[in-house]
C-alpha cells in the first residue's frame, strides 16, 4: 500500500494504553484505547492484546512492517484488522490517557518500529512514572511481567531506578 492511498497518520497513532485489569499465573487480561478507535478493545490474555494492537498497526499502515504476513493455508491471507472509519482521525480525546487506569496497573506503549517480525518502542509504566525502551515484543511483555509480578520474585530484565 502506497502512501497515496493511506490517510497521514500522526507519529502518535501507535501510543496505546495498556490498562491491566487482571493479572494471574502471568496472564493478563484488560482494555486497550488507542487515539484512532472509538470504542475500548478487550484483551483476554498477552498474545490476544499482541495480536489487537499487531491489527490496529495494520489497519493504519504505521508502523510499516518489515516483513511480510505469511501462512501455512495454500491461499494468500490479509492479516486481520479492525474496523476503521474509512477517513482515519482522531476518535478520542488525549484526556482518556490519564483518566484510564487498569485495576492492576497501567502502561502507555507506544510502538515506533516494526523490524525484524518485532516490535520496538517504548513502555512507560504510569504508576511508577518510569520509561523504558524495548527491543521486541518478548522485552516488552517481559516489562510488564516484571511491574506486575511481587517485589520479592525474581526479575525478568528489570525497569531502570530512575524515571526517565
Amino acid at each position: 500500500m502506497g502512501l497515496r492511498n493511506s490517510p497521514a497518520v500522526s507519529s502518535n497513532a501507535t501510543r496505546t494504553l495498556v490498562c491491566v485489569d487482571r493479572f494471574e499465573d502471568f496472564e493478563i487480561s484488560g482494555r486497550l484505547y488507542n487515539l484512532y478507535v472509538k470504542e475500548t478493545i478487550k484483551f483476554f490474555s498477552i498474545l490476544d492484546m499482541a495480536e489487537k494492537m499487531e491489527s490496529l498497526f495494520n489497519t493504519l499502515s504505521f508502523p510499516q512492517s518489515s516483513v511480510n504476513f505469511r501462512s501455512f493455508q495454500g491461499k494468500k491471507e490479509k492479516p486481520r484488522s479492525l474496523p476503521m472509519d474509512k477517513e482515519m482521525r482522531h476518535c478520542m480525546d488525549n484526556i482518556v490517557f490519564q483518566e484510564e487506569q487498569g485495576e492492576k496497573s497501567t502502561f502507555i506503549v507506544q510502538v515506533q518500529f516494526r523490524q525484524n517480525a518485532t516490535w520496538q518502542g517504548t513502555i512507560t509504566w504510569t504508576e511508577e512514572k518510569k520509561t523504558q525502551h524495548f527491543r521486541s515484543t518478548l522485552e516488552l511483555i517481559k516489562l510488564m511481567n516484571d511491574a506486575l509480578s511481587d517485589e520479592n520474585e525474581e526479575r525478568l530484565v528489570g525497569w531502570e531506578t530512575t524515571a526517565q
